[in-house]
Formats: C-alpha cells, structure tokens, sequence
C-alpha cells in the first residue's frame, strides 16, 4: 500500500470529479486528495471513494500529496500551479493552462527550477480516434497533408463564463499541431458571432512552414453536440467523429478523387480498440513522474496553445490575420 503517489485534484466539479474517478482506476495512485472549499463538491467525491482524503485549500493539502490535478476555473490555474511547483509538487494543469504566455512562461520556469513535472490537460491527444488520425497521417497513407479541420459544437455555454475559443479551441490547436508535426504561425478569425444564447466562430490556422492549414468552427448553444476531426490528404481524406455511436465509424477514410473529395465515395472504417482518453492521459502523467521524462501535452505544449488563442483574440480585435508570438527562447 507504500507504493504508488498521493495525488490531489484541486477542483471537485464535473470535470475535476471524473479526474477524481479516473485516478481511482490506477495502482500507482496509493491516496488520493480532494481539495474543494465547497463542501457538498468535496463530500459527494468523498462518499464516492471512502479511501480518499478531503482539505479545503491547497494550502492544507501540499504536505500531503507529491502530484495535483489542477481542474478549477481558468482565471484561478496560473496561481494554484506556481503555489504547486514551488512546493515541488508534479502538476497536471486543465487546459488552457493559462491565460497569458507570460504565465505560461513562468510556470515552465518554475517547473524547470523545481524539476517538477509539468503537464496540460489536452485530453483529446489520448483519444485513440485521434491517435489513429496522427498515425495514418504521420505514416504518409493520406498523402501530403493539405489541411486540418475541426467542428465542435456545444450545447450549452461555460459553466465559468470562459469565452468560446479559449474554453473549446484549446482541443482543436493541440490536436492539429500533434497531427502535422508542426506549429501555426498565423491565424485569422472569421464570421465571430456572439449573443445571449449562442456563440459561434470560425479560425484559421496557417501553418506556413508546411504549407497547410488548420480549420476550427466553434458553436456553443447548438442544438446537437458534435466533435469531429478531417485531415486532408494529397491521395486520402479521414475523419473522425469523437460521439459516433459504432466505433467502427469513429475513424473512416476515403480516397480523393480528381480535384476534390467525392462525397459519394465509400468509406473505409477501422476497428479502434476504444480506452478511456482521461484515464490514458492521467496514467501517463503518472509515468513521466515516475520516469522524470517530458510527458505528452507536456507544459510547453500549453503555453504554444495559449499563444495561439492570443493571436485569434488579435485578430479578432483587428479583423485581420495576427502571427503567433511565441517565446523564442522555449521554442
């Protein structure tokens, strides 16, 4: 029972309890910590898993636990996390990691200087549709990549309050830079639309020093939820619809015909052997604790994403196409 990491998720709300769930699944999670001021939140995570400790603040809890799972409101990461690291506590940090790169920066700092783990929470990368789009992509069998695309819509708007692109647009940057091997260096936002109910926007994402580009529709206040992912190949196209109800349609891929798609063509699917993706991300921030290696979705990776997502607020500002401005010293 010695064995194993006494991990805390700070946050016990939707997402922060099914952290909580998931890190009950894993042996080499030996205590687990709940850490909510909300008490009804800490207790209903408590009564779910006996064995788990419950602390009110982070304060209260840092002596006891060597890793956290950061999943509270945006505006309160940056805070919560440099607290962590300077205790020399391993950090998973929900996206986006931050609000600014100059936070983001800081805590990579901060992780560097404590030699502490430092993770983003970019869940999808440990999706297996999403993993089999990479490789499909990354093995040549689509071709030259041309383009990326992604659409997610939601239901409802942020329990936080969290702006579309920065609640949801995190998903969709960590994915395309993983599935082209590189990094955007321009974005443009068009057709940005927000009211009372509903949200909706589409981004751009130019990857110049490969010649593609990324696609993100973004809607909130839809009236179906959806999340799919399309890379456009030079001899195939495949897609990958996260909610499909038979995993053998999750990830289906056709050949181009002549100039363009053909929408008539039939589909090849594949059988993907379906794995928690929360589960798969947390055993892996659990590894690289134990293998002091540089995880996936590792902390550089959020602050790239945050970058991105300040380069769509410019050009939504201007209405014109912003370059990415990233830290030239950590790229």
């Amino acid at each position: 029972m010695q064995d194993g990491l006494a991990v805390g998720v700070v946050g016990c709300g939707n997402w922060g309890s099914k952290h909580a769930r998931a890190l009950s699944l894993l042996p080499d999670v030996r205590q687990l910590a709940a850490i909510e001021p909300n008490r009804d939140r800490r207790n209903a995570v408590l009564s779910a898993f006996p064995q788990a400790r419950g602390f009110e603040d982070l304060e209260s809890a840092l002596p006891h636990v060597s890793a956290l799972v950061i999943a509270t409101p945006p505006p309160t990461h940056y805070a919560l996390a440099l607290a962590a690291l300077r205790q020399g506590k391993h950090v998973l940090v929900e996206k986006p990691m931050t609000e600014s790169t100059h936070e983001a920066v800081r805590l990579l700092e901060e992780a560097r200087q404590s030699n502490c783990v430092l993770m983003t929470g970019h869940v999808l990368l440990f999706n297996p549709g999403v993993k089999e789009l990479r490789n499909r992509s990354s093995q040549g069998n689509l071709g030259t990549i041309c383009s990326v695309h992604a659409r997610q819509f939601s239901l409802e708007r942020s329990v936080h309050g969290a702006d579309a692109v920065w609640d949801l647009a995190p998903h969709s940057i960590s994915v395309f830079n993983d599935i082209v091997g590189s990094l955007p260096t321009s974005v443009i936002v068009r057709n940005a639309y927000s009211c009372e109910h509903k949200d909706t926007i589409h981004v751009e994402l130019r990857y110049n020093e490969i010649g593609a580009s990324g696609f993100i529709h973004i809607a909130r206040g839809e009236a179906r939820k959806v999340r799919t992912f399309t890379v456009i190949g030079t001899e195939k196209w495949a897609v990958y619809d996260d909610l499909a109800e038979d995993r053998h349609q999750m990830y289906r891929e056709a050949p181009i015909e002549g100039l363009g798609l053909d929408w008539s063509h039939g589909f090849t699917g594949a059988n993907i052997e379906y794995v928690e993706p929360l589960v798969e991300e947390l055993r892996h921030f659990l590894a690289a604790i134990k293998d002091r290696s540089v995880p996936k979705s590792s902390g550089r990776d959020g602050m790239i994403a945050v970058a991105v997502m300040e380069a769509i607020d410019r050009s939504r500002r201007t209405q014109k196409p912003s370059d990415v401005c990233y830290p030239s010293d950590l790229i």
